[in-house]
């Protein structure tokens, strides 16, 4: 009986090198957690992006001196999403807009008395 499982065992119990096409089945482990790093953070990109778009448009324009800035060259959606910053989680939708009405339109009209704008 003991020779019995011997000689079964050994047969079926290879290693897995001596099979063909063992690269596969011993890479699939070391494939799934490279592919994980490779793909990468897409919501650490997106938050780059927007919070300073001046890293991927490699423009003079939207160059900032602190990262709190706001600037007027900057796309809309990044003017959007660095107020959305300062709101937190709280946003008063109306304040929210008008700030963003006078940031885009600031580019192309001058607003002496844009605090008159603002709610109180």
């Amino acid at each position: 009986m003991e020779l019995l499982l011997d000689d079964v065992l050994a047969k079926a119990l290879q290693p897995l090198t001596s099979h063909p096409l063992h690269e596969i089945v011993l890479c699939d482990k070391i494939a799934t957690s490279v592919k994980k790093r490779m793909v990468g953070a897409p919501r650490a990109a997106t938050h780059l992006a927007l919070n300073n778009p001046q890293h991927y448009l490699q423009c003079n324009c939207c160059h900032l001196e602190t990262g709190e800035e706001i600037l007027s060259s900057m796309p809309d959606i990044c003017i959007a999403y660095k107020l959305h910053l300062e709101c937190g989680a709280l946003i008063n939708i109306h304040d929210w807009l008008l700030v963003i009405v006078i940031h885009v339109l600031s580019r192309y009209y001058f607003f002496p008395f844009f605090f008159l704008l603002l709610p109180r």
